[in-house]
């Protein structure tokens, strides 16, 4: 496994050398202190976010390296725009596009899937920081979009638009229309309370989530 302190080590020397140093740290006690103080001194990290001892997983060592490299060390050569497993809301989300798009991610299979709470292993790291290194190592590739059905079962007295196949990452328009004398209570998924009463919703296909849902219609009083 790799750390989190072992992580800032070379985030550190990279950002160093980058901006024009020898990539040579004076360790102390603890040994990583040095890099922790340089880290934040440099806006790599923020306080508090990590625990230098703690095993790093890949979203954090993504996060750490790319907040290490300015933007024209990053030059993209990709256009990914979706994840299948990193949401858009995920604070590294920003950070692994920008290692995806500069060729020194790929991701784990066709689709891009990047399994951000796995650890990484030292064969990796050693692979980006190679593609960071040389720019002619960098991988150009284009992803591969999943086809997925979202279903909609209808409950009571209506109808819906908007089911049907969707590219992964695509957003599913969803419209519930209440039929003569019924009103609409609800879009439901596995559960007994409903995930929205409004009768139109965006739904974004991803294949982690439930795209089974119910639309449930009553008569109107």
């Amino acid at each position: 496994d790799l750390y989190i302190n072992q992580t800032l080590a070379i985030a550190c020397r990279l950002h160093n050398i980058y901006y024009g140093g020898s990539g040579v740290f004076t360790q102390g006690n603890p040994w990583y202190q040095v890099y922790v103080d340089y880290a934040l001194k440099y806006g790599i990290i923020q306080e508090g976010v990590y625990n230098p001892t703690a095993v790093a997983n890949r979203a954090q060592f993504a996060a750490i390296l790319s907040a290490a490299l300015p933007a024209e060390a990053l030059t993209p050569r990709n256009s990914v725009t979706f994840l299948p497993d990193v949401s858009e809301s995920a604070p590294y989300y920003e950070a692994v596009l920008r290692l995806y798009n500069a060729g020194i991610l790929q991701g784990v299979d066709e689709y891009g899937t990047f399994r951000p709470q796995n650890s990484i292993s030292r064969s990796e790291v050693a692979a980006m920081i190679t593609r960071i290194a040389d720019e002619n190592l960098r991988k150009q590739f284009t992803l591969t979009r999943k086809t997925l059905t979202v279903t909609v079962t209808v409950q009571g007295n209506g109808t819906v638009v908007g089911a049907g196949n969707y590219l992964e990452g695509e957003f599913a328009s969803l419209r519930a229309n209440p039929g003569a004398g019924a009103k609409f209570v609800g879009w439901y998924g596995t559960g007994e309370k409903p995930l929205s009463t409004s009768a139109s919703i965006k739904v974004q296909v991803r294949s982690n989530t439930n795209l089974n849902l119910r639309a449930v219609f009553e008569n109107a009083e």
